[in-house]
């Protein structure tokens, strides 16, 4: 019973990640050839067990911020180079959204795939359950009619 629902939960987990990849890759497709850049100044950096890092940039008289979370060594005050939108700004990124593009269509098929396997692992386990209650009911003549 419990590693029927720790491989459901895990299926559903694996799940929820590739379809979020599959969206970003999607999305990241869709903004990269209109992308535009420019520079942006680090405003905050928050340490834990990864940096991120909160920037901010401007496009057409409007200040615009997000964060990213990766291994840059930057500190508070540096310059970087803020990849965007232009139809959304609110959309940016210190990394190229080609880049992001091609991370994301990477990842969503190994996490569709490690999704079917628990899936299966599942009903596999669900299956044998099922067989070992028929066996137990059968031996002790407890069957049910």
């Amino acid at each position: 019973m419990h590693a029927r629902l720790i491989f459901l939960a895990l299926t559903l987990w694996i799940a929820y990640f590739a379809i979020s990849n599959f969206y970003h890759a999607k999305k990241d497709t869709e903004i990269a050839p209109r992308q535009q850049s420019a520079l942006g100044v680090v405003t905050y950096v928050a340490r834990g067990k990864s940096r991120t890092y909160y920037f901010k940039f401007s496009y057409k008289n409007r200040e615009y911020g997000n964060s990213e979370a990766g291994g840059f060594d930057l500190s508070e005050g540096d310059q970087v180079k803020v990849y965007f939108d232009p139809i959304n700004p609110d959309f940016s990124d210190m990394i190229d959204f080609y880049e992001l593009a091609a991370r994301h269509n990477h990842q969503w098929p190994i996490s569709l795939g490690g999704s079917f396997f628990s899936l299966a692992m599942t009903a596999f386990c669900w299956t044998q359950l099922i067989a070992r209650k028929k066996e137990i009911e059968r031996l002790t003549g407890n069957q049910k009619t």
